[in-house]
């Protein structure tokens, strides 16, 4: 709650210098992109440029540093959480041709990177009560209202899809939404997990099995009859 009241009062200081822009599409799909493992292979679909064209692409933060690495720059990037460690998926490659859609409560790191980078910014009204007072002052003051998105429990991925029935999308596809330890991965290629895992991978303690902690959520202990 500290964080989010914290975010919320840096962003407001910020929000003066945030591009303003509308969105426009004529495209008749819309792609979410979340970082579950099955985005692999899904990715390969969205490298087909005739398939790119007619798609509008809505990125999960955590799925941003994937899509840079193929040379996909999406047309709208979500980003909700309000810790700090959400700016690992901002650090490179974000194109002013992305617009950044913001939780009022995320990390106002990752609004400056959008202000720097010349991106459009859109803030929406979450479940944190400061929001709600803030959308109702903007209401009453200027007759605009911060546009309150469904994110289920605080889903990004929910969230982006709620974006595309918001902006009138009938066909929405949807790729990386998984999270199901498809070939022991939980995070696809690519994401900051990864980086990080392989980091601290070593003969004693590999990538594959810290993989697998992830999947027990608790640490294993290496015994004569395996890992436990």
């Amino acid at each position: 709650g500290k964080i989010g009241h914290r975010n919320i009062n840096q962003n407001l200081l910020l929000a003066p210098d945030i591009i303003k822009t509308s969105i426009n599409t004529t495209k008749k799909e819309a792609f979410i992109v979340a970082a579950g493992p099955s985005l692999d292979s899904a990715i390969k679909k969205l490298k087909i440029e005739p398939y790119k064209k007619n798609q509008f692409i809505i990125s999960t933060d955590t799925a941003l540093p994937i899509l840079i690495q193929n040379k996909i720059q999406p047309d709208i990037v979500v980003t909700i959480d309000g810790q700090i460690a959400s700016r690992l998926h901002f650090f490179e490659g974000l194109s002013d041709k992305t617009c950044i859609v913001a939780d009022l409560a995320c990390s106002p790191i990752i609004i400056r990177k959008a202000i720097k980078q010349k991106c459009p910014v859109f803030f929406t009204e979450s479940n944190h009560p400061l929001t709600s007072i803030i959308s109702d002052y903007f209401y009453k003051e200027y007759g605009y209202k911060l546009p309150k998105i469904y994110s289920g429990a605080g889903t990004v991925t929910i969230e982006a899809l709620d974006i595309a029935i918001y902006m009138g999308f009938k066909k929405i596809n949807i790729a990386g939404a998984d999270f199901a330890y498809i070939e022991g991965q939980s995070y696809a290629r690519g994401s900051y997990f990864e980086k990080n895992l392989c980091t601290k991978s070593s003969r004693l303690n590999t990538y594959e099995q810290d993989y697998i902690t992830t999947f027990f959520n608790k640490k294993l202990i290496d015994t004569p009859e395996g890992l436990k």
